[in-house]
């Protein structure tokens, strides 16, 4: 301010959903490709005025990063079996079938149903067993480990690969277990002691799908 009059900002905070932006700000439901991703973003900045000259200027300090997956086995069953990233349990948050990690005091891990939160609206077409996990970090020294400095870096498609590699690392230190598992061959003595993991189970979906074929795409991220 000056005299009384606007005159400019010392600073500014931009938060961009694309993937809700590709849905018309509904669900972020459905499959989003990196190249759908940055083209939101692009379009996003485009409207609130921020030029491809600026893109430099701004720091990403924040970022969310999943991927939606049809699993092979129930939603429920598969929630239910989170407890643990590395040593810190899962909570339940918000809804029964969504759970998160503190994983660090900068990091949080994230797995829910997203058929299950969005069951009322069966016009957005989402699978009911829709697995969602994310990753989000709100260090920027973590943040940069990715290779991701500034908004340029997320309209280069190898940080997609990146991130990828960072949601199979995160998923490797998340004890599952099964809920429900196959006892048919198993003795009354031995019943109390089964601990049956659903966590090599979990890392074949990730594991058959070629790299370049998971859409990692980015939920949210913050801009100053």
């Amino acid at each position: 301010m000056q005299y009384g009059n606007l005159i400019g900002f010392g600073s500014v905070a931009v938060n961009i959903s694309p993937h809700y932006h590709f849905n018309n700000y509904q669900h972020n439901g459905n499959d989003l490709t990196p190249e759908d991703c940055m083209t939101s973003i692009i379009t996003i900045l485009n409207s609130i005025g921020i030029t491809q000259s600026e893109y430099l200027d701004f720091k990403v300090v924040n970022i969310e990063f999943g991927i939606n997956i049809i699993p092979d086995i129930g939603i429920e069953n598969i929630i239910k079996g989170i407890l643990y990233h590395r040593k810190t349990p899962f909570i339940i948050k918000g809804f029964p079938y969504f759970k998160k990690s503190d994983a660090t005091e900068f990091k949080q891990i994230k797995a829910y149903a997203k058929g299950i939160q969005f069951i009322n609206n069966p016009e957005y077409n989402i699978d009911k067993d829709m697995f969602r996990y994310e990753v989000r970090t709100k260090q920027t020294k973590n943040i940069y480990r990715y290779g991701i400095y500034t908004v340029n870096d997320l309209l280069n498609p190898k940080a997609y690969n990146t991130l990828c590699g960072e949601l199979v690392k995160e998923w490797e230190s998340m004890l599952i277990v099964n809920i429900n598992p196959v006892t048919d061959n198993i003795n009354s003595k031995n019943m109390q002691f089964l601990t049956e993991n659903y966590h090599e189970q979990g890392k074949v979906h990730f594991e058959k799908i070629p790299q370049n074929k998971i859409n990692v795409e980015i939920a949210h991220f913050l801009l100053k």
